[in-house]
């Protein structure tokens, strides 16, 4: 069996400008840059949720992530403030409700907001918690 694991620890990304990318994460998420280890590298937190930038010419192939958040209201305000372009969204699931956004490098960010303070995938599970 395998070492059970709490949550995700940290996203590595690859950004064409380091200072752009920590600016548009410190103002749509409220991330802020707790570590950098040259002008290239630097490491954002945001709650308990960790990414790990480094300025590259040319990025590697984007990927999408997930980031929870507890305040819907303030997503969709965040939304209008920063004029943000859904790709999808909002989209209505059984227990969640979710948006998909683009950083400045193109990188998809699934943005959820659950109905319930536990995450639960399975209806006999299902509680207010």
């Amino acid at each position: 069996m395998g070492v059970n694991v709490k949550q995700l620890d940290s996203v590595e990304m690859q950004v064409r400008d380091l200072a752009r990318t920590a600016a548009w994460y410190r103002r749509v998420f409220g991330f802020e840059v707790v570590a950098r280890d040259d002008d290239r590298h630097a490491i954002l937190l945001g709650g308990d949720a960790v990414l790990r930038i480094s300025q590259h010419a040319d990025p590697a192939p984007r990927a999408r992530f997930g980031l929870r958040i507890t305040d819907r209201a303030a997503w969709e305000r965040t939304i209008e403030r920063e004029r943000l372009e859904l790709r999808a969204g909002p989209v209505r699931g059984q227990y969640a409700t979710s948006w998909v956004v683009a950083d400045p490098d193109g990188t998809e960010l699934e943005i959820v907001s659950w109905d319930f303070d536990q995450i639960v995938f399975h209806p006999s599970q299902v509680r207010t918690a």
